[in-house]
């Protein structure tokens, strides 16, 4: 498996990989990857054996609070290769990419179910500090 820098070629790859495991339709998914890819500060895929596996999007997101804070929008790992370090590889390097272009802070937003990605995210320090509470209508 090979981590690097993710470059236009890989958007249609990656929001295949998105449309497949969050079920989005691909035409929607490949849009939004467009959109975010053109405006991100950090992107990161994984290849194995040429085949692009997963992708890790950042943006740049400034509070008033938190000067220099980076939001990761989109992160994901094709199913066949998660639990082989695919997700910690890509974290790591978007990490370092975001620390090398002067960020100071980055957030997520991580769906409650997703037990294993809380896991990945808290294993790089990332802390809870909020709660997102919707009600359906």
């Amino acid at each position: 498996m090979h981590v690097r820098q993710m470059n236009a070629g890989d958007v249609d790859a990656a929001a295949g990989i998105n449309a497949r495991e969050f079920g989005t339709d691909m035409a929607t998914s490949e849009s939004k990857f467009e959109r975010v890819f053109a405006g991100s500060v950090a992107a990161v895929v994984a290849e194995d054996n040429g085949k692009v596996v997963g992708y890790t999007l950042a943006v740049h997101k400034d509070y008033s609070w938190t000067p220099n804070n980076a939001y990761i929008q989109l992160v994901g790992v094709d199913k066949s290769c998660r639990g082989q370090g695919v997700g910690s590889a890509m974290m790591e390097r978007c990490l370092e990419t975001l620390k090398q272009k002067g960020y100071r802070h980055a957030e997520l937003i991580v769906p409650v179910e997703r037990k294993e990605a809380q896991a990945l995210y808290k294993k790089f320090g990332f802390e809870t500090t909020a709660y997102k509470m919707k009600h359906r209508i």
